[in-house]
């Protein structure tokens, strides 16, 4: 290191330790802005790393923030590829919740990841640790997004939010909670983790609740149905008709629950995009197939409502008048559903119809 930069960098400190947080913020700015045009990028980096962290360890939020959106430029015009983002949430862990430059650190961060990474949505770990930072500050509505797009590791701490906020509500909300897995993964083609998310939901009502289940068992799975519970079903039926990728079965699960789905119209954005991925039945303009539409497409219309401290005071409009008379032909069922869960999900369409009607 020169003795220029030396001394530079006890300026930068004498300026801290001052309390003279602006100069010491335009002087690293000056420092860097050297380097970066003698393309020394590693050093630029090195710099706006320490000097952002040792800003927002001081709770110089906004200025420290510059210097950490400065890194993810250099980022960008190295053309660096993401690698374990270890310093950006490093320095997202220092921001105070509702500063505005960590929000635009999360965007920045995520579209250059997303720009020379593997996932052109951004980064799985990334998204990961974006979500565990959100989800630790009981920002559920915002981890949520950044958890379905994350790692395999992702899941399991989404499911557990989910769980927590049905155990503060009634029964009649399960299908609410559950659909907040079920349509995003459908909406990302990960199959598997929206059957999984349903049965882990599932799973969880049945221990928790008084209510009636039936319990389908095959070599391959299980899967529990809930009689009481219509929109339940529909979700469970909707994976496996995605599965499928069968258009009439789609019209079909449709139509048998048009009256259950009439309590449900905030799910018609969701199931409207499901039906153009799997179905190619469009009703609306056609996609734009941008990381910004992607996210809004996931997550632009809230199943349930934001106010996450108070979740039972919203369902009063969404309350749902359930059957809970429906009559279940459980030998019937059990010996169609058999051929359904048999190789991996590999539906026969005259399998499921047969079920429809008994659900």
């Amino acid at each position: 290191m020169s003795s220029v930069l030396d001394k530079n960098i006890l300026k930068f400190q004498k300026a801290l330790n001052e309390q003279q947080y602006y100069e010491a913020h335009q002087l690293m700015r000056t420092i860097v802005n050297r380097h970066v045009k003698a393309c020394e990028y590693d050093k630029a980096v090195d710099l706006l790393y320490s000097s952002s962290k040792s800003l927002l360890e001081i709770k110089q939020f906004a200025s420290g923030g510059d210097l950490a959106l400065y890194m993810i430029k250099v980022y960008d015009t190295m053309k660096l590829r993401p690698d374990g983002p270890t310093r950006i949430i490093d320095l997202l862990r220092l921001f105070c919740p509702d500063e505005p430059t960590r929000k635009r650190l999360i965007h920045d961060s995520l579209m250059w990841s997303g720009k020379y990474g593997d996932t052109a949505i951004g980064d799985p770990e990334l998204h990961h640790e974006v979500g565990k930072i959100l989800a630790y500050e009981s920002s559920f509505f915002s981890a949520e997004k950044h958890l379905i797009l994350g790692t395999a590791d992702s899941f399991g701490l989404f499911l557990s939010l989910l769980r927590g906020y049905f155990d503060r509500d009634t029964l009649d909300m399960a299908c609410f909670y559950t659909s907040r897995a079920v349509f995003p993964y459908l909406m990302i083609y990960n199959i598997a983790c929206a059957l999984r998310a349903y049965n882990t939901m599932a799973r969880h009502i049945a221990d928790r609740r008084s209510t009636s289940t039936l319990v389908l068992s095959s070599s391959s799975a299980d899967i529990i149905l809930f009689p009481s519970l219509p929109l339940m079903n529909f979700l469970c039926f909707l994976i496996l008709t995605c599965q499928r990728a069968s258009a009439d079965l789609f019209c079909t699960l449709k139509a048998h629950y048009e009256d259950a789905l009439k309590q449900a119209s905030s799910w018609k954005p969701s199931l409207d995009k499901i039906a153009s991925i799997y179905f190619n039945i469009h009703t609306g303009p056609p996609p734009n197939n941008t990381w910004a539409t992607l996210m809004n497409q996931l997550f632009g219309n809230d199943i349930l409502s934001s106010n996450t401290n108070n979740t039972s005071s919203s369902r009063t409009s969404q309350q749902l008048p359930f059957n809970t008379h429906e009559t279940l032909h459980e030998t019937k069922t059990t010996k169609i559903f058999e051929n359904v869960l048999e190789n991996c999900l590999h539906i026969k369409i005259t399998d499921v119809l047969e079920i429809f009607t008994v659900l």
